[in-house]
């Protein structure tokens, strides 16, 4: 199972940064990760975190991912982001 690093947006400055934690994809999106205190390396300000709050990477890439139900009570799967397309010349 791929293993995510959970990342936030700091809610005083704006800054993303990484938690520390590492989940597989399953655990996360069975998790209810309710009240997590975090501290922001670059204002230093301990905020509460919830679920809705972290945004996931692959934990060996830094590639953001998302983690979706596949219909499974037990299965996740974990999907990159498609990248976008840049328009070609002309247009």
């Amino acid at each position: 199972m791929p293993r995510v690093a959970l990342h936030v947006d700091c809610k005083r400055c704006g800054t993303r940064f990484d938690t520390a934690i590492r989940t597989g994809a399953e655990s996360f999106r069975r998790g209810s990760f309710i009240a997590n205190y975090h501290r922001c390396p670059d204002c230093g300000v301990r905020e509460t975190y919830r679920k809705a709050d972290y945004r996931l990477t692959d934990a060996r890439t830094g590639v953001p991912v998302e983690v979706i139900s596949t219909g499974s009570p037990r299965a996740a799967t974990v999907v990159p982001p498609v990248p976008e397309t840049p328009p070609e010349h002309g247009e």
